[in-house]
């Protein structure tokens, strides 16, 4: 079964790097995406088929939403709920926790927001609060708390490090790793 479940995960994997080929009309496979791919064997530690199935699909989400708002500066509208639902997956009697750590963990990026929202300074996006909130929801309090402290680390020296502050510095790409660590944490 475990087999199984890790073969829809490299199925998923591979057409989400083709989705993203085909979206920004880039015919080569980026770097990230070949350096990334030999570590999903490593959800086949795992004993249960479908907590690989739930982290691999979470992986692909993680990476699909960080190449994309990276290009775009944007996160897709489905990836939220798609997160979501891979949430609900096997909580049983932890709903109430998982809800609570993703609405705590989601305060402070709701409070920008609307603070921004009220300067007319918009950084942080509705995308970011949502990504936030399903991301941590996904993960519970813990390991949720630990991916936003790395993301947040991450974006801070991204942007110190970005040379052209015109645009700015999307915030997705640097949760997405933080969110892996917390997974991470998870195992």
């Amino acid at each position: 079964m475990a087999a199984v479940s890790m073969l829809i995960v490299i199925g998923c994997w591979f057409r989400t790097e083709k989705a993203l080929m085909k979206a920004f009309r880039n015919d080569q496979l980026s770097p990230l995406f070949l350096l990334m791919t030999p570590f999903l064997f490593g959800l086949l530690g795992i004993n249960e088929p479908w907590l690989i199935l739930k982290s691999g699909l979470f992986i692909c989400l993680l990476y699909y939403i960080g190449m994309f708002d990276l290009i775009t500066y944007t996160i897709p509208r489905f990836s939220h709920y798609l997160i979501g639902v891979m949430g609900l997956i096997g909580i049983q009697n932890q709903l109430s926790q998982h809800l609570l750590a993703g609405l705590i963990l989601c305060l402070p990026f709701l409070f920008l927001y609307w603070l921004q929202r009220f300067l007319d300074k918009c950084q942080v996006g509705w995308g970011d609060v949502l990504y936030v909130l399903s991301a941590t929801f996904y993960l519970g309090l813990i390991p949720g708390f630990i991916g936003l402290v790395v993301g947040l680390m991450l974006f801070i020296i991204g942007g110190v490090l970005t040379k052209d502050y015109s645009r700015g510095y999307p915030l997705a790409p640097a949760l997405s790793i933080g969110f892996l660590v917390g997974l991470l944490v998870m195992f």
